[in-house]
């Protein structure tokens, strides 16, 4: 209780009470007039909490200094700061890594161990060696009617390397079952042949068997020496 003639009221409790509370009541947390921990109090910002957008209402009482930056900024110098400090730590993480003992049994990466059991390993790949001067004839095949089956086209194939007149060239080539030939032998050219369709276990053709015409034509070379250099 009190009122403004209250002779016990200290400055600091009447300037630090929150607002709407009568004078003389107890003191706001702020404590000393000037130190700006309350809303009221003098050096403070007079309105209230902080706005959503990390600003403050009002203007500052008793030049307490400008506003703090808002919390979005704040948040981005925090972050920045800690990736930084992670980013240390990783440098230094190198560092210690490349001073640890190592030993045959257990090296370093990238390293090469010289224990432990020989195992053979199959891989997709394998080392080529082209003749010097050698020239890959490219072409393209063509079959019409066309077709996007990838079980006709290939069928189509295996017959075109049944027939007798493709057999002169049938250990030279190589192709891909579909629209490419590769040869390292020049093709005669125009070159095509009529393909009559037969299923794999048939022995005839129907009689509404399709005829299929394969028209190789060439596109292009490829010099392996070019490749080797």
């Amino acid at each position: 209780m009190g009122g403004r003639g209250n002779p016990g009221r200290s400055r600091g409790q009447a300037r630090g009470s929150p607002r709407g509370s009568p004078r003389g009541s107890s003191p706001a947390p702020s404590g000393d007039r000037g130190r700006g921990g309350g809303f009221r109090g003098r050096g403070d910002f007079r309105g209230g909490p902080p706005r959503g957008d990390g600003g403050y209402r009002g203007r500052g009482r008793g030049g307490g200094g400008p506003p703090p930056p808002p919390l979005a900024s704040l948040g981005a110098a925090r972050q920045s700061a800690e990736e930084q400090v992670r980013i240390t730590e990783l440098e230094k993480s190198i560092v210690r890594f490349k001073e640890l003992p190592h030993s045959d049994a257990h090296p370093l990466r990238p390293g090469f161990g010289s224990l432990g059991a020989k195992i053979f390993l199959r891989a997709n790949f394998f080392q080529i060696r082209f003749k010097k001067g050698l020239v890959i004839h490219d072409y393209d095949v063509k079959i019409t009617p066309s077709t996007a089956i990838g079980r006709l086209k290939g069928r189509i194939f295996e017959l075109l390397e049944q027939k007798p007149e493709f057999q002169k060239f049938k250990p030279f080539i190589a192709h891909d079952r579909s629209q490419r030939m590769v040869c390292p032998r020049a093709l005669p050219q125009p070159l095509s042949f009529d393909i009559t369709y037969i299923e794999e276990e048939e022995t005839n053709p129907r009689p509404n068997a399709k005829t299929y015409t394969i028209e190789i034509t060439k596109t292009g070379e490829l010099h392996t020496d070019e490749m080797t250099k």
